[in-house]
């Protein structure tokens, strides 16, 4: 039978805040770019298992639980703003309270919502100008029946470094904001479809923020209880001073595979066109292969291999007429400890720069690549963890550079 997805699972979204506390300045930042691209920052409707019988009732609904802590780490970077030839070292202090809310810890209600705001307080030992604070926030609404979920959620985050595809520290903003149904219509076929509206901003570079707007309409039919594939039709618009806009229909093939809690397996993959009206008043268009792909393989108890490939398309914030074509891929392996964990992979990202009226590139490829190491343990109790990760980063293209990032940290719930 298809599966349509489950509210959250709180516990782990206070893990997940845990470790962005202590570990948020590592590298985040430098991807700011592309974060307008993602259209579904919360997760929502992501292959998790739905239980089979639903409780309507509206017993249970609001009954809330609230959770907060803590996390203090400190990052020593050894090219702090990604320079080619004049390399600055940086040691950062962050510190970053986190709240929790959510009205349904146990599940099973109608109606649940979850709120979470994460502040965090930068501090530079050799850039005390840049100090200042950076934050997140995210609030989702969900009804549950038993055909049918809708979310409504939305994102806000305000960040700071130096983003790898400008090379100028950023301090800037991503909001985002959406909905999305699933709906059950056959014993094996579903039905999916969403809107996403996200909008970056610079702040005070010269760099151009984008509008990006989403939607999705898509099937799923379930051929076993493992496999379900089917179409998604999914249209794109991007705004931007820099080139116009961009209209994008792409026509992508879904699969999901499930084995269990073992192997989870999400693709999707298929055509797009695409559309550019820019400031030169021409009108260009071009046809590309775009697509994600993400799966997880618990290969026993001890060994976790996660894996996860996505393309996305955000217009140039400091060249006229251009956007980015990036592609991201990357691969981990986790080794669960007596007491903690252990985990080392690599990211990798591919990004083109292509001039919208020529359909040609409009300057050299960035191949960025960051192999890392993370180790982390819970310290004297549950409540107290600590979490550490070693990064070295190397970017060939317009320009080369290379950087060693540290940090360490504690954090601790209450």
């Amino acid at each position: 039978m298809p599966q349509l997805p489950s509210p959250p699972r709180w516990k782990s979204w206070i893990a997940a805040l845990a470790t962005l506390a202590t570990l948020s300045g590592v590298s985040r930042a430098q991807d700011f770019t592309m974060m307008v691209t993602n259209p579904n920052p919360l997760g929502l409707g992501s292959f998790v298992p739905r239980g089979a019988d639903i409780d309507l009732g509206i017993k249970g609904s609001f009954k809330g639980d609230y959770s907060y802590g803590i996390g203090v780490q400190s990052v020593y970077n050894s090219n702090f703003f990604e320079s080619p030839s004049d390399e600055e070292c940086e040691l950062s202090t962050y510190f970053s309270p986190w709240f929790h809310y959510t009205s349904d810890p146990e599940g099973g209600a109608m109606i649940s919502l979850t709120a979470n705001y994460l502040p965090s307080y930068r501090a530079y030992l050799e850039n005390s100008d840049l100090n200042g604070l950076d934050q997140s926030g995210d609030v989702a609404v969900s009804f549950v029946g038993s055909r049918t979920q809708l979310d409504v959620f939305g994102r806000y985050t305000q960040l700071s470094g130096t983003d790898r595809l400008t090379g100028d520290f950023v301090e800037g903003t991503v909001a985002t904001a959406g909905i999305r149904l699933d709906r059950q219509v056959g014993a094996r076929t579903s039905m999916n479809a969403s809107f996403t509206a996200s909008q970056s901003d610079y702040g005070s570079s010269t760099n151009e923020g984008s509008d990006i707007y989403t939607a999705m309409l898509g099937g799923f039919w379930a051929a076993t209880e493992r496999l379900s594939f089917g179409p998604t039709l999914r249209y794109t618009l991007s705004k931007s001073d820099n080139i116009g806009e961009r209209d994008a229909w792409g026509l992508l093939f879904a699969v999901n595979y499930r084995v269990g809690e073992r192997i989870l397996l999400a693709a999707a993959v298929g055509p797009e066109y695409s559309k550019y009206s820019g400031s030169s008043g021409n009108d260009e268009s071009d046809f590309s292969v775009t697509g994600d792909l993400s799966a997880t393989y618990v290969i026993n108890e001890l060994w976790t291999w996660r894996n996860s490939i996505n393309s996305a398309v955000v217009p140039s914030p400091d060249q006229q007429n251009s956007v980015i074509n990036n592609v991201a891929i990357s691969t981990s392996l986790q080794r669960q400890l007596v007491r903690g964990w252990l985990s080392g992979g690599i990211d990798y990202n591919l990004s083109g720069f292509e001039d919208v009226n020529t359909g040609d590139s409009s300057g050299s490829n960035e191949n960025n690549i960051a192999v890392f190491l993370r180790y982390g343990r819970p310290l004297f109790s549950e409540r107290l963890n600590f979490n550490s990760e070693i990064r070295y980063t190397f970017n060939e293209g317009e320009e080369d550079w290379d950087q060693v990032q540290v940090g360490a940290g504690l954090n601790v719930a209450f």
